[in-house]
């Protein structure tokens, strides 16, 4: 069995591929530290085969979760990079090795998952949404700040919105906010899904194509909920990458 981890800017995910197939699901804040919740994802006495992990968390993070990974299995971790030669995927960017590997193993997956044009969007800390034609060709993306960065962003250049923001942190979202915190949560919804479709339904007048919209990350649900395009949610996009380009266990 292979273990596979995604560590994102403030999540990391995991799953167990064997047999050509994902298992053990798990994800936890990692706050520069290992969760507590990895290690419990393998029976006592079982050993995986390989660790493969996709980093945007940095250096530091990836020296400690390497670390971590020669303690408990005595293994070195394969650490994933951006091949620009890699299948018929082309990126866009004038220089790929730039090109977040989280997005990169996403298209992989959405690549094997459909033969038409896609719009891959990941709704994290940050939110992402790349567009690729259905013979692989990535035409760009956008990055935005995602709805806990937008209302953090708030909240370090308020004393007065952090201090409400605290007497009323069970705030919901509803349409129309009646007190600040309930304005923001829906103010932050509302940018994040109105940017997604300001860009798709310019890309799609542009090009005349229709696209296929795959939605994954943390915030995914929330956010799908309330765009008016027609979506397909697959929560574990860049694991499925992942097990594509390694052939984790087949």
């Amino acid at each position: 069995m292979d273990l596979l981890i995604d560590v994102g800017n403030s999540r990391i995910k995991w799953a167990i591929s064997q047999a050509g197939k994902l298992t053990a699901h798990g994800s936890a804040e990692h706050v520069g530290v290992v969760p507590v919740e990895l290690n419990q994802v393998l029976q006592p006495g079982e050993l995986p085969t390989r660790v493969i992990a996709a980093n945007v968390a940095g250096d530091v993070y990836e020296q400690l979760l390497g670390d971590w990974v020669q303690r408990q299995w005595s293994l070195d971790v394969d650490y994933v990079e951006v091949d620009p030669d890699y299948s018929d995927i082309k990126l866009a960017y004038s220089d790929p090795h730039k090109f977040g590997v989280d997005r990169w193993l996403a298209l992989i997956a959405a690549r094997d998952l459909l033969s038409a044009d896609v719009a891959v969007v990941d709704v994290g800390t940050a939110v992402t949404v790349d567009v690729m034609t259905a013979q692989g060709l990535h035409q760009g993306g956008i990055i935005i700040p995602g709805l806990s960065l937008m209302q953090q962003s708030l909240m370090q250049k308020s004393s007065a919105i952090q201090q409400e923001l605290i007497s009323q942190e069970n705030a919901k979202s509803a349409l129309l906010g009646r007190d600040t915190a309930s304005g923001i949560t829906s103010g932050s919804l509302y940018a994040v899904t109105g940017a997604i479709e300001h860009l798709l339904t310019k890309v799609v007048a542009q090009t005349g194509t229709r696209l296929s919209v795959i939605i994954s990350g943390g915030d995914a649900e929330a956010v799908r909920a309330e765009l008016r395009i027609e979506s397909r949610h697959i929560p574990d996009l860049v694991l499925q990458g992942m097990k594509i380009l390694k052939g984790a266990c087949e």
